[in-house]
């Protein structure tokens, strides 16, 4: 249920920040882009502006009544509550559980000791212009963005929540990041950015009782090249003991599966069966071959420690995301008081549950068709329902947010 809060309360998110790429470990994506660190004195001090001028003018208003006019038409007054019951309606859900992921940022932020100042506002929407429009110049951002917004149908205090949620965030998970990349890290990105190669060995087999067999003969001691050219399906490698030519990261001849597992293992490791769309593989990674255009030097090194940093904020963010939509969905957390917007609620809860289901119930028939053909269908699979329990879920509690891994250079397919 908590993809359903976070597509509802994330509109933006999702219209414009288009992130979860894997391009983000060396190229950055709108959330994680590198702030720029060009002078910008127009734009900041125009963002600086808006920003004190918005606080000011909350501090200073007082709350409506319901019953005050807003308009007159013959000397008949047009209500308030004329004007926001059908606001409500028509717009009122999706606004109101992003200001709600808004409150429980401030609050998470709180129990982390961490304060969102108006300059991590005006660096945060530094961050995300400058993924927004990498080619722009920093004087047309503000024009930019009117038009991006306009585009989405965004309204600008819909990107004002939006801002002050990621500041809140991006604040939480830097110091979770803090010298999590490690040398190994840096050589895999090294890899994918540079072209570098990995040599494999590679058994071949038609099922899973075969790959246990495999398995069994290699925990047993024995060799690898001698276990591929006894027990391989493939007849063009297994004479030579399983071994592949070199490939790189890149490479478009094969599987991602493999290319995964080939610059993620470390060299002389093995891999679990792997499954190529209904063939499965164990290798094991022989060799890396450095590119031989570029160097591992401590300029570079440094280039993609940054890149990967970014990714893994980036990626920090989405999780602590997420466990504001878990808390969301707490009933001791979240009680939704106006009837309409309740009705909403429970109704996109239900769409979303059944098309959840669907997904799981189609996924699973591909995957026993996959690995078992012929085998009969699968009975639909029933998901849990919600929990009436008000305790806060493990996952959502404070200081209990799990740092993700950095992201898998390996290149996916679309």
């Amino acid at each position: 249920m908590k993809q359903l809060v976070k597509k509802l309360g994330n509109r933006v998110t999702v219209a414009m920040l288009l992130t979860a790429c894997s391009a983000a470990l060396v190229g950055g994506c709108a959330e994680s882009a590198a702030p720029s660190h060009a002078a910008q004195p127009t734009t900041d001090a125009m963002a600086s502006s808006r920003i004190n001028r918005t606080v000011a003018t909350t501090q200073s208003m007082e709350a409506p009544r319901a019953d005050e006019p807003v308009a007159m038409v013959n000397g008949k007054p047009i209500s308030r509550e004329q004007l926001v019951k059908p606001l409500v309606e028509a717009y009122g859900l999706n606004l109101l559980l992003q200001i709600i992921q808004l409150e429980l940022s401030r609050q998470d932020a709180i129990k982390a000791g961490v304060t969102v100042t108006p300059a991590d506002l005006i660096e945060e929407r530094s961050v995300m212009l400058k993924g927004f429009f990498p080619d722009a110049a920093i004087g047309d951002y503000d024009q930019l963005l009117v038009q991006l917004l306009k585009q989405q149908g965004i309204s600008q205090p819909q990107w004002e929540i939006l801002l002050e949620t990621n500041a809140g965030l991006r604040k939480m998970a830097v110091p979770l990041c803090a010298g999590k990349i490690t040398d190994e890290n840096i050589r895999q990105a090294f890899d994918l950015q540079y072209g570098g190669m990995a040599r494999i060995r590679d058994i071949q087999v038609s099922n899973l009782a075969e790959a246990q067999e495999v398995k069994r003969r290699l925990a047993a001691g024995e060799k690898f090249e001698d276990v591929a050219r006894l027990l391989s399906k493939d007849p063009r490698i297994a004479a030579l003991g399983g071994e592949w030519p070199p490939f790189s990261a890149k490479s478009t001849t094969v599987s991602d599966v493999i290319k995964q597992q080939a610059f993620g293992l470390k060299v002389g490791e093995v891999s679990d069966t792997l499954n190529t769309e209904g063939v499965f593989h164990v290798i094991k990674v022989e060799e890396r071959l450095a590119p031989k255009l570029a160097k591992f030097d401590e300029p570079t090194q440094n280039s993609l420690r940054a890149a990967l940093m970014d990714g893994m904020i980036q990626n920090t963010m989405k999780v602590l995301r997420n466990q504001l939509a878990a808390e969301a969905m707490q009933p001791s957390i979240m009680q939704i008081k106006d009837p309409a917007l309740k009705k909403q609620f429970d109704q996109k809860v239900e769409e979303h549950k059944q098309v959840t289901q669907d997904e799981e119930n189609a996924r699973r028939q591909q995957t026993v068709k996959r690995l078992f053909p012929g085998t009969a269908p699968l009975p639909p699979a029933t998901l849990p329902t919600l929990t009436e329990s008000g305790d806060r879920p493990p996952a959502t509690q404070s200081g209990a947010a799990t740092l993700p891994a950095v992201p898998d250079p390996s290149p996916k397919k679309n």
